[in-house]
């Protein structure tokens, strides 16, 4: 990271006046255009396209007319020639930012110049996910991914499609200063420090939240069933958060292992495999893995989940950067003995969430039941710029297994059920249905594992699954095993009964039939 140093000669007063008036603009101007230098060379090396390098400037004139206009600073900029070369553009670029502030020396103060011009960079992408962050925004930044001295409220928030998409808070943590102060699930939070959520991402909400150890946030909640929003101020706190919330459910008769995932970060694996362990001593059958207002986090931690589920080897996701080859991740060995799994996905679940569903999804691993998740398939980069500011930079996207860009589009569920309220949560009532379902498959598997039916032909494998009384199946495949452990010759039939959504394995005995020793 470069630091700008800035060396004052000291005079006359009046030579001190002649500098600052002159010689110290000009040194100022060239030591800001450093910062919008190194923005433009990250948009040429990383952004995920290529842009042309007159559009880049377009882009940044746009904006920094609007800002003028504004301000009331008074310049014309030119238009932008096109077809420029990347050294055609930056000279232009920089010929014309030292004019600006030549005429209008007030621009320079915090840089406002650099910063205007580099957001419209920014702006010009037309990519949601490359952000510019101002010096205070990307120290937040950094004091929050590093675990520094920060804190929150407490409170994980979502965009409530029945609220209209507005800032909700989905459910307040326990012993926090949210919930000391009785914050409710499906609060509507109108304003953080008086200033409009309207419009916001759930990262613009968490950078507003959280702040310095013991400093004061003023909320504005409108609440169900109270005419008048109003004011809750919330002294910021050290907010210990797990990424993993696990507990037992029983369902008529079988044990369900309910478990969600609040995020994928640096411990998740081991807390994941603390709570998958802890169910299984408790009887747990299945598992209903909870990914719903998930925003994502690591890619590596994705692969920590996915492989869980899935073979050793599997591929979980590719991920493409411009002029580069895929990588692509793959799942790591696991001893886990496979039982049943359900996914919940809803339209906040993205990124790494994404490349969880999808991996489990495109495998036929596990039912997803919800909504139509967030759609955000692309990889940022965080740097940082001489001045103390910072960008996010979109520099790849990720495919599923299937080869599938999700980006801007999202992953359709198998059983598309809507948002669930604060009592009755549908969603997880039908997630336990499909895994009450693929639960009795799996005991009927096992039990026919030990007492094989035989059959001779086609016919015959009809009239049993119609002996069964669960309706008129219909085939969707076979399947011959050769050479199985207990050298049996067996067939797999796949089938979908009229009682149930999922697809079903009935295996065959061939060898009876066969006069073949079994």
């Amino acid at each position: 990271m470069t630091i700008i140093r800035r060396f004052v000669l000291v005079a006359s007063l009046v030579t001190s006046l002649a500098l600052t008036s002159v010689a110290d603009v000009g040194t100022d101007a060239k030591d800001s255009f450093k910062v919008v230098q190194n923005m433009f060379e990250l948009v040429r090396s990383e952004y995920i396209e290529e842009k042309p390098p007159s559009d880049i400037v377009k882009g940044a004139f746009e904006a920094l007319s609007k800002g003028m206009k504004e301000k009331g600073y008074t310049y014309q900029l030119p238009a932008v020639p096109d077809g420029m070369s990347m050294s055609e553009a930056e000279k232009f670029l920089s010929q014309n930012f030292l004019k600006v502030a030549e005429s209008n020396p007030q621009v320079l103060k915090d840089n406002w110049l650099a910063h205007r011009v580099i957001q419209g960079m920014v702006e010009g992408l037309g990519d949601r996910y490359t952000v510019f962050m101002e010096p205070d925004d990307y120290r937040r930044l950094r004091e929050s991914m590093n675990g520094g001295n920060f804190g929150g409220v407490g409170i994980y928030i979502e965009l409530n499609r029945e609220n209209g998409g507005r800032l909700t808070v989905a459910k307040p943590i326990p012993d926090t200063p949210a919930s000391d102060a009785g914050l409710q699930t499906g609060d509507v939070i109108l304003a953080i420090n008086d200033e409009s959520t309207v419009g916001f991402t759930i990262d613009d909400a968490q950078e507003r939240l959280r702040g310095p150890l013991g400093s004061p946030v003023k909320l504005k909640i409108r609440r169900l069933n109270q005419a008048r929003p109003f004011d809750v101020t919330l002294k910021r706190d050290k907010i210990k958060v797990s990424s993993v919330m696990s507990r037992l459910r029983t369902a008529e008769g079988h044990k369900l292992g309910y478990i969600r995932l609040q995020m994928f970060g640096e411990r998740t694996d081991q807390e994941l495999e603390e709570a998958m362990r802890k169910l299984d001593h408790q009887g747990a059958e299945g598992y209903i893995l909870d990914l719903r207002n998930n925003g994502g986090g690591y890619i590596i931690s994705a692969v920590d989940v996915v492989s869980k589920f899935l073979p050793t080897g599997s591929v979980v996701t590719s991920v493409e950067e411009r002029g580069a080859g895929n990588k692509i991740y793959r799942t790591r060995p696991s001893l886990r003995k496979a039982k049943p799994l359900v996914l919940l996905v809803n339209q906040n679940s993205a990124s790494a969430s994404e490349i969880t569903a999808a991996a489990l999804s495109d495998y036929e691993r596990a039912q997803l039941i919800g909504v139509k998740t967030f759609g955000k398939g692309s990889v940022q980069k965080i740097f940082s710029l001489p001045d103390g500011s910072g960008v996010k930079i979109t520099t790849a996207h990720y495919h599923t297994p299937k080869g599938k860009d999700i980006n801007e589009v999202g992953i359709e569920p198998n059983q598309e059920v809507g948002s669930y309220a604060s009592k009755t949560d549908t969603q997880f009532l039908s997630a336990a249905k499909q895994l009450l379902q693929e639960i009795r498959s799996e005991e009927a598997r096992t039990a026919a594992s030990s007492s094989l039916p035989s059959a001779r032909t086609g016919v015959e494998q009809w009239r049993y699954l119609l002996s069964l009384g669960r309706g008129t199946p219909k085939i969707i495949d076979r399947n011959y095993i050769l050479g199985n452990p207990d050298g049996k010759l067996l067939e797999d039939l796949k089938v979908v009964f009229p009682d149930s959504t999922s697809p079903e394995v009935i295996r065959f005995d061939l060898g009876p039939a066969l006069g073949i020793s079994s």
